[in-house]
Formats: structure tokens, C-alpha cells, sequence
């Protein structure tokens, strides 16, 4: 078992990437983070999070490369990860992210709800009216909240939301009605 204090200079990285991971009892392989090939990936199925940390994170941390994490506690001041040894696949994640298509802007992160940073819903609904399409708010606030800037792309209006930095990916999916 691992344990990550708030301390650790890791710690807002692995809590962006933790808003992404599995909860639905039904996709247990989802409930984890994946190390793998100088990435940290976290995926629900309907989202995905996606780093690439700071060359010295994965080693500070202690994590295994090509391995799984499952999140046994989470609090505000620590969490404490398990490696996970079972063989239940982590989804090809690096074939969920969409190529870039049509850019769509910038907008700058770190959203935080009841917080002094204000204008970032509004950002983010703007960011939903300029794709025509569904997504879910609480997935794309998720997606902002980290310090950094990220370029948006779409290539349809039936196609995931792609945001990028040099460190950050993520993507959400429309909505399917």
C-alpha cells in the first residue's frame, strides 16, 4: 500500500485525476488509476483524465510502471492506494482520445465551486454552447480543474470534447439522447 499525503507536491495532479475514476459497482476494472508508459490515466467509462506527470512523480510516489492503483481511502489530508494484481482489463485508453478537429479556443482551469475564482461557469457554459452539444456540466467542471491553460477541440458535434495541455488531456463524451 501506498500513502500520499496533502504535502506531497502531487497531490492536486492525483486529485484532478481521481474525479475521473470508476464508481459503478458494474465496471470494477474502472475503479483505479493506471500508470503506463510515463502516464497516470484515470477513466469512468464517460470520461477520461490523463497526465503526464513531472518526470520525478511516478518515482516519488512509488508507482509501478504498467500497473493499477485502486483508491482504498480518500480524504482531505491523505490517500492510500493498493496495487492492484488482478488481470481485469484497463480499457486501451490511448484509443478514446479523439484527434484534434476543429479548435475551439482556449480557456484557462481551476474551477472551483464557491471559491474567490469567479466567470469559470460561465466560461464552461460558453464552452457548451460553442460545441452544440451535451455534455455533462459536473464532467466538464471537473475537466477545468487544474491550474493550467487547455485548448479545445472538437471535430463534431457528436464527438467527445478533447482539452489539451502539455501535461493535461482529457475527454468528455456528449450526452447520447
Amino acid at each position: 500500500m501506498i500513502t500520499i499525503s496533502k504535502v506531497s507536491p502531487h497531490w492536486e495532479s492525483l486529485q484532478w485525476l481521481a474525479k475521473a475514476v470508476g464508481k459503478d459497482e458494474t465496471r470494477p476494472h474502472l475503479h483505479c488509476l493506471r500508470v503506463e508508459e510515463s502516464h497516470v490515466v484515470a477513466t469512468d467509462g464517460h470520461r477520461l483524465h490523463a497526465m503526464t506527470p513531472q518526470s520525478t512523480m511516478i518515482a516519488d510516489l512509488g508507482l509501478e510502471d504498467k500497473a493499477r492503483y485502486q483508491i482504498i481511502k480518500a480524504t482531505r489530508a491523505e490517500w492510500i492506494l493498493n496495487l492492484l494484481t488482478n488481470n481485469d482489463p484497463f480499457p486501451q485508453w490511448q484509443r478514446v482520445i479523439p484527434e484534434a478537429g476543429i479548435s475551439l479556443g482556449q480557456i484557462e482551469g481551476y474551477f472551483r465551486p464557491h471559491s474567490k475564482h469567479s466567470g469559470y461557469s460561465s466560461q464552461i457554459c460558453r464552452t457548451v454552447v460553442k460545441t452544440a452539444s451535451n455534455f455533462n456540466l459536473s464532467y466538464l467542471i471537473d475537466a477545468y480543474s487544474v491550474d493550467a491553460v487547455f485548448d479545445l477541440y472538437q471535430k463534431t458535434v457528436t464527438d467527445p470534447l478533447l482539452l489539451v495541455n502539455c501535461t493535461h488531456k482529457a475527454v468528455v463524451m456528449p450526452i447520447r439522447m
